[in-house]
Parts: C-alpha cells; structure tokens; sequence
C-alpha cells in the first residue's frame, strides 16, 4: 500500500499541472492594516473642488492625546489602539457662509481597517464647537504622513486631490463629502 501510494505521488509530481497549483502555504499572507491600501485611496477620490464644493484643507495633528483640547471628543470616547495608552486626532478647517467648520478623525481602538470615528463641528462664536456628524468616514492620511508611508511610484498613484482635500463641504453647508461617501448634514 504504501509503494503503492509513493508511486501515486510521483505520478502527480511529474504532470506538468500538478506544479501549477499553489498550495495553501504558498499563498501571500496578507494581513489586517491600520493604513488604508494606496488601491482604496484611489477608490475614494472627488474631483477637485469646484464653487459647489468647499474643500477642507489640513490643520494639525495631534498625537498621543488622552483628552482632546478642542472638546470635540470626551474623555471615554478616545479608544485607544489595544495596548497603547493615547490617540492620534487628525483634523482639517474649511470656511464658509456658515462660519469655520472643523473635521476631527480619531486614530484608535474605534477605526476599522480604512474608516475611523470622525466628527464634523461648526465654531460658534462663543468658541464651543456645534457638532454637525458624527459617523464612519473614510481613514485620511496627512499630506506629512503620506511622504513618509508611501514610496515614490505609490504617491504618483494616489489622488493628488484626495491627499490635499480628502473632505469637502456643499456650498450651502449641507452635505459633506469623503471620497466616494456623502453625508446629509441637519
């Protein structure tokens, strides 16, 4: 039997398919990334902004926050990555009519593979930030941060516009746009 079943696998081994089936071992690995794919990005470009359009422009990042000073985010609702202790909070600014709205993204425990909490506010003038959305948008990736993460050939692959302006507001302050994702604002 056991002749009988080495001769079997020879038989296989020396047909010219045999070779030509990867095996589960031999398959890439891929695993779960916290950056979104340079493939997803470029699925999630808009056309440059247009007098419709208010783009958001980027303004900061803040790195290894517990509290957000800006009061956008309570305390309880930066979740950290397991294992760390902070959050990251990237934010852009547009203006409009309205006034100065605010996008603030947080970097942590709450994002998925290439969404992440994010919230809209507008500046009151009281100083106190009215939120507007609260929801899921699409993980951005500061114009600093870009350079360093992708190679040459990957950045002339992404959206030069999505990098610069990945949100933008209607002109009348009612939806807002990330990529291929549209929100009604109230």
């Amino acid at each position: 039997m056991r002749m009988l079943m080495l001769a079997a696998i020879a038989i296989l081994a020396a047909s010219p398919g045999f070779a030509q089936v990867p095996l589960p071992f031999q398959q890439p690995l891929t695993l779960p990334s916290v950056t979104p794919d340079p493939d997803q990005l470029r699925q999630t470009t808009h056309p440059a902004p247009t007098p419709d359009l208010v783009p958001f422009v980027y303004l900061r990042t803040r790195a290894k926050v517990t509290a957000d000073p800006d009061k956008i985010w309570e305390t309880d609702e930066l979740e950290p990555w397991p294992g760390k202790e902070t959050v990251t909070i990237q934010e852009y600014a547009a203006e409009n009519a309205q006034g100065r709205w605010i996008i603030s993204q947080v970097w942590g425990g709450g994002c998925s593979t290439d969404l992440c909490p994010t919230r809209l506010v507008l500046d009151t003038a009281n100083g106190e930030p009215h939120v507007k959305l609260t929801d899921m948008l699409h993980q951005v990736i500061p114009p600093e941060l870009a350079e360093r993460l992708f190679t040459a050939q990957t950045r002339q692959n992404l959206s030069p516009a999505y990098l610069r302006h990945p949100f933008a507001l209607s002109a009348d302050g009612k939806t807002l746009i990330n990529g291929n994702l549209s929100f009604k604002i109230d």
